[in-house]
């Protein structure tokens, strides 16, 4: 007589138990290139509109901001200064290291924002 587990084994097959489905072939992942995701490059180069943007310095300016208007702003704010400080490197009338203090001072401090530190830093990883 066979034992009793092997014995159940074999009813629970015969009952109908049916074997999970394979799923279907697939396509691979595709990378992230591939995908259309956004490079850091066109995220940082995409304007905004001139009328937009000041009046989200406006609206900063009195304290007003949400959190993504706060984040756009932000982020205008470091491309302008990143061409700001591009410009004035390569211009042969201005004298070398004098374009920090004056970009710092256009763009940040004459409005009354604080200058984020290593800003300098970061606009050479943006081209």
């Amino acid at each position: 007589m066979p034992s009793t587990k092997k014995q159940t084994k074999k009813q629970t097959k015969k009952q109908g138990k049916k074997p999970a489905k394979k799923p279907a072939n697939k396509p691979a992942k595709k990378s992230a290139k591939k995908q259309g995701k956004k490079t850091i490059q066109s995220r940082l180069t995409k304007k905004m509109s001139a009328s937009l943007y000041q009046s989200l310095i406006s609206q900063k300016q009195k304290g007003s901001l949400t959190t993504s208007q706060e984040s756009r702003l932000r982020r205008e704010l470091f491309v302008n200064y990143c061409k700001c400080l591009k410009t004035l490197r390569y211009n042969p009338s201005i004298k070398p290291g004098l374009e920090y203090p004056l970009c710092n001072s256009s763009i940040y401090t004459k409005r009354g924002f604080t200058v984020p530190r290593g800003i300098a830093k970061r606009c050479k990883r943006y081209k």
